[in-house]
C-alpha cells in the first residue's frame, strides 16, 4: 500500500516538474472576461393562500374548497392555462383561541396555490381580481425568462470575447501574438 502511494506521488511530481519548466520557458498571458445580459421576462410566477377558519372542522375545509373552486374558476376566466394553475399543499387543523377562552378551539383551512401568467399584460389584473376574492395572503410576482439558457450562452460568449480582447491588447503591447 505504502508503495503505490509513494510511486502515484512521484508520478504527480513529474508531472508537475515538467509542466512548471514547460510554462517558464512559454510566454503565458492570463486574462478573465465579463458580460451581462438583461433579457425580458415572459412570465410571472404569483404564490397565494385560502385560509377558512370554523369551530366545526368539516364546514372550515368545507368554506375553504368553495373558495378555491372560485378562485380557479376565475383564473381560468381570465386566460390562465388550467396547467399553469397548481394546487401546493392544504393543512388543516386545530387553531386555539388565546384572546377569548383558551379551551375553545377552532378549526383552520390553508391552501397553497401557485400560478404562472405567461401573458404579462394582464397580470396587474389577475393580482387585483385575486385579491377581490376571499385569498388570505398573496405574494410578490416572480419574473422569469422561458428562454433563461439561450441568455446565459449569450452572456457566455460575449465574456469570452471580451477576455480575447483584453488577452489581444496585453499581447500586442508585449509585441506577441495570441
Amino acid at each position: 500500500m505504502k508503495y503505490s502511494i509513494t510511486l502515484a506521488l512521484a508520478i504527480l511530481g513529474l508531472a508537475f516538474n515538467t509542466f512548471s519548466q514547460m510554462t517558464n520557458t512559454l510566454p503565458l498571458v492570463s486574462t478573465t472576461g465579463k458580460a451581462i445580459v438583461y433579457a425580458q421576462p415572459d412570465e410571472a410566477l404569483i404564490s397565494f393562500t385560502v385560509t377558512t377558519s370554523d369551530d366545526d372542522i368539516l364546514v372550515a375545509k368545507q368554506k375553504n374548497a368553495s373558495i378555491s373552486r372560485t378562485t380557479i374558476e376565475y383564473l381560468k376566466k381570465e386566460g390562465v392555462n388550467e396547467k399553469h394553475i397548481q394546487t401546493q399543499y392544504l393543512t388543516v387543523g386545530k387553531n386555539y383561541r388565546h384572546d377569548r377562552n383558551p379551551q375553545q378551539k377552532e378549526f383552520q383551512a390553508t391552501q397553497n396555490f401557485s400560478v404562472c401568467v405567461t401573458d404579462l399584460n394582464s397580470l396587474e389584473e389577475i393580482m387585483t381580481g385575486l385579491l377581490g376574492l376571499e385569498i388570505s395572503n398573496l405574494g410578490s410576482p416572480q419574473f422569469r425568462s422561458t428562454e433563461l439558457e439561450m441568455h446565459k450562452d449569450k452572456a457566455r460568449i460575449k465574456a469570452l470575447e471580451n477576455a480575447k480582447h483584453k488577452a489581444s491588447l496585453m499581447t500586442n503591447a508585449l509585441d506577441q501574438t495570441l
